[in-house]
């Protein structure tokens, strides 16, 4: 489906492939072209009519293409890629959101609907906004980016309940869920990272966009520090989660070691009691102590002080 509306003479029209035809003949106004859930082959063929390089069809083409942007003759090329609704689960579904950015036309290319494209569609002020394609652009990204952050302050809440469960009962359960949680932030933390460092070049480099409005810079910021945000978030809970697994092994490590040390203790008590055992075990012919007529009860109640004597030992020590 293609959609395009057209600003000229500060009348708002919208259409088709019609109006684009019109405004491709007249010359006249700015237009935003959106294309969504075409074929390949369409969206190469109005691209190159609308003076797209043929390297940066190739790239708003491909599935995997992390973003970037580049600068052409005519145009700048722009590759965001838009979050779908983080759940529960932190499921990633990143999508591909192209832009081709001209003096006086706006070229946004996806294979599926987005909210952010229909929000900015139906805004009150998008004649306002239509003066500057670039300013059209950074308005897509700002919503898009502001549902992101939504989504990502939603984690903070779960990995409360994770690091309350985790200090009242930690188990291997918990532990699964916090390293599942970590490697989905880092996912996260890295795709924000790419938006963070191009945006921060634009921001340093505004004039890597054409036809620039006096409040693009504004725009730009507000954009950039959108995604420092959540750059900066997926990396706290990023770290939160490497916190909990430490505590989870810290905690493991102590009990092993409690454990440890009441074993300890426990052979440290009976290492004597076998000792003597094992001596009077001994039927040595001349041993005078088992001729001994309460020999029995002196063992008996050696090995009794002893043991006493130990736990008193350790108790003092706080070992036990």
């Amino acid at each position: 489906m293609i959609t395009a509306q057209l600003l000229d003479q500060q009348q708002l029209q919208t259409g088709d492939e019609t109006l684009i035809k019109h405004w491709q003949e007249t010359g006249r106004g700015v237009i935003w072209i959106d294309i969504e859930a075409e074929t390949d082959a369409v969206e190469q063929q109005w691209l190159a009519t609308l003076g797209g390089h043929p390297l940066a069809i190739q790239d708003s083409q491909r599935t995997r293409h992390p973003p970037k942007i580049e600068h052409f003759d005519d145009n700048s090329f722009i590759l965001y890629r838009p979050l779908a609704p983080l759940g529960e689960d932190l499921a990633i579904n990143s999508q591909r959101l192209a832009f081709f950015i001209s003096d006086n036309c706006l070229v946004s290319i996806h294979k599926t609907p987005l909210d952010c494209i229909q929000a900015i569609r139906q805004l009150p002020a998008l004649a306002g906004l239509m003066q500057c394609p670039a300013e059209i652009m950074c308005a897509i990204i700002r919503h898009s980016a502001s549902s992101s952050i939504e989504d990502v302050l939603g984690i903070e809440e779960t990995l409360s309940e994770l690091e309350e469960a985790m200090a009242d009962a930690a188990n291997d359960r918990l532990l699964n869920d916090v390293t599942f949680y970590r490697t989905r932030l880092r996912k996260l933390k890295r795709l924000f990272a790419y938006h963070d460092r191009m945006f921060g070049l634009l921001l340093k480099e505004p004039e890597l966009l054409p036809a620039r409005s006096e409040t693009i810079h504004h725009s730009l910021q507000d954009v950039y520090d959108k995604f420092e945000r959540l750059l900066n978030l997926t990396a706290m809970y990023y770290d939160l989660c490497g916190d909990l697994s430490d505590a989870y092994l810290s905690l493991a490590s102590h009990r092993l070691n409690r454990t440890m040390q009441l074993l300890t203790v426990i052979t440290a008590i009976f290492v004597p009691l076998t000792f003597l055992a094992g001596v009077y075990g001994m039927n040595f012919i001349h041993m005078p102590e088992l001729q001994w007529r309460y020999g029995y009860f002196i063992i008996l109640a050696i090995m009794a002080t002893t043991a006493a004597g130990l736990v008193a030992l350790f108790r003092h020590r706080k070992w036990l």
